[in-house]
């Protein structure tokens, strides 16, 4: 099969193979040190003249690969040269032929242009299944990314079978992006209700601009970060060491349109590269990520810049807990309070190469403590970009290492009571098969910002740079409401505490009006316990889910509570063997429910009675009661009913129900276990 598919493959390249010369392995040199230094569009030129590939040395550029495109420089083609000659001796036979069809392909894939890497992974198909192991896993991604779902989803499958190392890196990452796959299908037919609209021209440029960030106090004023040519002339250009800017500008949208960008200028932007802002809610700090790629001294760190009379003071670099020496720390997000720090960092003691991280700050701004936000926010490839809407606890962030349409998608997480929500994908058309980051909203998340490629919108080699688009979304809207009733009366009962809690630990908790009525607004795709709680009176509870609501609607829970009675309240159905206290399996199913009720109703101190009828001898039947009432309690304790909250008393024959009882039926009445309220303050254990 191999000696078929090179007989094959060498009639595919018949057409040029025998007009190699010198020229040929002149360009393969040439792409094999643009390779080495990672300038990867170059590369695909030179690559791309051997098989006759019309590259374009034409286009733009940007300095940080998460923000897409690359200038292929060409025309000086002597800064290539330093390599091991002996490589590039003799003839260029079909060996090197397949090996420059992989790297054409490979090239386009790191320079983003996953349209022609696709095309030419096809190509290197045909090339050495044990030399170019990955060239169907690189192909499967490149269709994922170019929306061919059901075919990327045959590829990864087919990829799996042939690979030789089960659980390898490839093979589970690409059982992700097969579950991935069928999850962008499957939401592609949905209804969408998110409006994703690109930010006209004024704001977007040939260059490249991300990470928007609004002003609290105006959220129609955005600072963000713009890469674009500094040099326009392109003898320049090749001359240049820095031909790029990567600055901060602001924009503010008004009723004519968004007015001219302005670079915000020193102190903030500098001769390195600034991006991916974050404002602090009263506007007097800004955090940014300054990097740059100096071979002897790069760096990629967070630092801060104070404003004073409307300036921008010199920016302070954020200290080691955040920033450490040899390790990138970028993307970060301050909360509301300023005090906790989030960003995107590849610090030791991670889940994967870049990871969410949160770090905790004094009132002076200086980090104390930084801690990974773990593996349920964090996988084993890259999370960027986070946000915090402290109004809703909710986290968004940008990841490629979960289900989602390829590359990298938005996700969002609930915070609970010291974990997170599993993350949810946002869904299309907030994601696409291309990359988003840098989604923010306002804290309505009726509104935000979100940063893609999705659109080829500049003028580089693979014709896509990230670009500003505004995202409406929350069309619909979920609400629940009702009424608290005396259950015995029928009558609405005012002033009763409504606790509502999610399934991640958050709660809420809201008082009925003078009319016993509640109403409010819950979180799609969740599963809540809502439990009411009043003086005098049992609570009840509900079980609501919102899992799968696409439309706006309210939804109703109505309660009907119970006055606790004063005295003693039977409990039916706990029944001993003769002459035992141990509790009986059926006992036990009776007193799971009693579990219950004292779970929902966590506030009530409890007194546990047993008592006998009045045949057999008074003490015996006296030590007998104690030992079965404590034998009740000593379940529920067991079930994890605290401690204190419960006693057990045994009255033997004290306390008749039925004085003189005659039949079997009188002495039951007798033999029975009940409790009383002691109290309705218990505070539970946190």
């Amino acid at each position: 099969m191999i000696k078929l598919k090179n007989i094959l493959f060498s009639i595919f390249i018949s057409g040029s193979f025998f007009a190699f010369g010198q020229s040929h392995l002149d360009y393969l040199k040439f792409g094999d040190r643009a390779f080495a230094l990672q300038q990867y569009a170059s590369a695909a030129y030179f690559y791309g003249k051997i098989v006759g590939e019309n590259s374009s040395p034409e286009g733009s550029a940007v300095p940080y690969v998460p923000f897409r495109c690359e200038k292929p420089s060409i025309n000086d083609s002597s800064a290539y040269i330093k390599t091991d000659e002996s490589n590039y001796n003799g003839e260029l036979d079909l060996s090197k032929y397949q090996y420059v069809i992989y790297r054409l392909a490979e090239s386009y894939r790191l320079s983003y242009n996953y349209e022609k890497a696709e095309i030419w992974y096809y190509k290197a198909l045909e090339l050495e299944a044990e030399r170019y192991p990955l060239t169907r896993f690189w192909y499967a991604t490149m269709l994922k990314s170019n929306e061919k779902y059901e075919l990327s989803s045959k590829e990864f499958a087919n990829f799996i079978n042939e690979f030789k190392i089960s659980q390898s890196y490839y093979t589970i990452k690409a059982e992700i992006e097969i579950a991935g796959c069928f999850y962008a299908i499957t939401q592609m037919k949905k209804k969408h209700f998110n409006l994703v609209e690109k930010i006209d021209e004024g704001v977007n440029t040939s260059g490249s601009e991300f990470a928007a960030a609004y002003l609290y106090s105006d959220t129609n004023t955005i600072y963000f970060a713009s890469a674009r040519s500094i040099i326009s002339d392109e003898d320049n250009y090749r001359a240049a060491k820095k031909p790029y800017s990567c600055d901060i500008y602001v924009s503010t949208k008004t009723e004519l349109g968004w007015t001219a960008p302005q670079d915000i200028g020193l102190p903030v932007n500098t001769g390195a590269f600034e991006g991916s802002p974050s404002i602090t809610s009263d506007g007097k700090k800004m955090y940014f990520t300054k990097w740059n790629y100096e071979p002897k001294e790069p760096e990629w760190a967070i630092y801060v810049s104070e404003k004073n009379n409307n300036i921008w003071l010199p920016p302070v670099k954020l200290n080691e807990k955040v920033n450490m020496p040899g390790f990138k720390s970028m993307h970060p997000t301050i909360s509301t309070d300023g005090f906790l720090l989030f960003f995107s960092s590849n610090l030791p003691g991670g889940f994967g190469k870049m990871d969410i991280w949160v770090a905790q700050l004094d009132d002076k701004g200086t980090p104390l403590e930084v801690t990974n936000l773990g593996e349920r926010i964090n996988t084993f490839e890259d999370e960027f970009s986070p946000f915090l809407n402290y109004k809703t606890n909710t986290l968004f962030f940008s990841s490629n290492g979960s289900v989602g349409f390829g590359g990298f998608d938005i996700y969002k997480s609930f915070s609970g009571e010291g974990s997170w929500s599993k993350p949810e994908n946002m869904g299309y058309p907030i994601n696409s098969s291309k990359d988003e980051m840098f989604y923010v909203t306002t804290e309505s998340e009726s509104y935000g910002y979100v940063s893609s490629d999705r659109d080829g919108s500049c003028n580089c080699i693979s014709g896509y740079c990230y670009n500003l688009y505004t995202v409406r979304t929350r069309p619909f809207l979920i609400t629940l409401s009702g009424t608290v009733y005396n259950e015995k009366t029928k009558k609405v009962v005012p002033n009763c505490l409504v606790i509502i809690e999610d399934n991640i630990g958050n709660n809420i908790a809201i008082t009925t009006d003078e009319e016993g009525k509640y109403d409010t607004e819950l979180h799609d795709d969740m599963r809540y316990h809502i439990k009411t709680k009043k003086a005098t009176y049992f609570g009840d509870e509900a079980a609501v889910i919102t899992e799968g609501i696409e439309v706006s609607v309210n939804l109703e829970q109505d309660f009907y509570i119970e006055r606790i009675p004063i005295g003693e309240i039977e409990i039916p159905g706990i029944l001993y063997d003769y002459n035992k206290w141990d509790l009986r399996a059926e006992s036990k199913l009776i007193l799971d429910e009693v579990t219950s009720f004292l779970e929902l109703n966590d506030n009530i101190v409890i007194e546990i009675a047993s008592h006998t009828d009045d045949r057999g001898n008074d003490d015996y039947n006296y030590i007998l009661s104690q030992k079965r009432a404590k034998s009740v309690v000593d379940y529920l304790i067991e079930k994890g009913i605290d401690k204190p909250r419960l006693t057990s008393i045994g009255f033997g024959e004290r306390t008749l129900l039925v004085q003189k009882a005659e039949t079997e039926d009188d002495h039951q009445k007798n033999r029975r276990t009940t409790f009383r309220i002691l109290s309705e303050d218990y505070v539970p254990k946190i």
